[in-house]
């Protein structure tokens, strides 16, 4: 990349902000608040996709997709950044979300 202003400010910015990830608390709170965050997505996307009932296959597909390609990259990066963390931490509470949608409608 050439060296201009925006590149030296988002480099600056990209590693400030890894520097305040450095914290240990700091980086649970942002966990904890991916994971609820999946988790609300869940909640959202479920009550979406029931009220059509004609769209359930196609989304379940596009998720099961989805979600094996976060598989996928978590199993192929082993320095594992942040935000590949957090984006796996979000699948987590979307997928609990979804077991718990599940079983208060008793399927």
């Amino acid at each position: 990349m050439q060296d201009t202003r925006l590149t030296r400010i988002l480099e600056s910015s990209a590693d400030r902000l890894g520097a305040w990830f450095s914290n240990p608390w700091r980086k649970l709170s942002a966990q904890i608040i991916s994971l609820l965050g999946g988790f609300f997505i869940g909640s959202a996307l479920a009550a979406i996709a029931g009220q059509a009932a004609v769209w359930d296959t196609q989304v379940a597909a596009i998720l099961v997709a989805l979600i094996e390609l976060i598989n996928w990259l978590m199993a192929k990066t082993k320095p594992r950044p942040l935000g590949l963390e957090l984006i796996n931490y979000a699948k987590i509470g979307f997928i609990y979300c979804l077991f718990l949608e599940a079983f208060k409608l008793g399927s």
